[in-house]
């Protein structure tokens, strides 16, 4: 069985869902799936450890977390070296305007630049309106922003875009890495 290991950053608990979710399926097809949040980082984490690392963000005022920005850059070489993915979680993810799906594919390049990582499995998946967890200010420019392309609005509810069996779909694509790259390697011992 090999080690996955989630660092993921979130805003308001929609991306924890869905790293909790590729956990359970994977953990499902035999493996060991450690979840970790980004900021909560436990100071004995040894990324060598691990078989396949699964890094994920929501977007955030145009941007993902800064705490996983600097998680990737500080692990740069490392994520570079072994097999891993990253997922980026968004509204704009599910439009069906194409130019503001276009918004997601610019966070998740921009993402990509400023860390300077380029990982071979990335995906693009809907997040949340959670009215009920924002300001005033946030609730009118998000109900502005979404009229138009997500339909309802009533900022006095929640909205969940997340298509669950997209993100089913996606941790089942890691199985095959995680199966493939258990049978050549063991977890790299970090040498310092």
């Amino acid at each position: 069985m090999a080690k996955l290991l989630i660092v993921y950053g979130t805003g308001e608990g929609q991306t924890t869902k869905i790293a909790e979710r590729i956990a359970e399926v994977v953990q499902g097809k035999g493996h060991v799936v450690e979840v970790v949040r980004g900021n909560e980082l436990p100071s004995n984490l040894n990324l060598a450890n691990y078989h396949f690392i699964l890094v994920g963000a929501s977007i955030h005022s145009g941007k993902h977390q800064p705490y996983i920005v600097k998680f990737v850059k500080s692990n740069l070489d490392l994520l570079s070296s072994k097999p891993s993915a990253f997922f980026s979680v968004s509204v704009s993810a599910v439009s069906k305007v194409s130019r503001l799906y276009a918004v997601a594919e610019k966070y998740l390049d921009r993402f990509q630049t400023e860390t300077g990582w380029k990982p071979a499995n990335t995906i693009l998946i809907g997040g949340a309106l959670q009215y009920t967890k924002y300001n005033i200010i946030n609730k009118v420019l998000l109900r502005i922003i979404t009229r138009n392309s997500l339909g309802p609005t009533d900022i006095k509810r929640d909205y969940e875009y997340t298509d669950w069996e997209q993100v089913t779909k996606f941790a089942e694509s890691l199985v095959p890495l995680l199966d493939k790259n258990n049978a050549n390697s063991a977890p790299q011992k970090a040498s310092h």
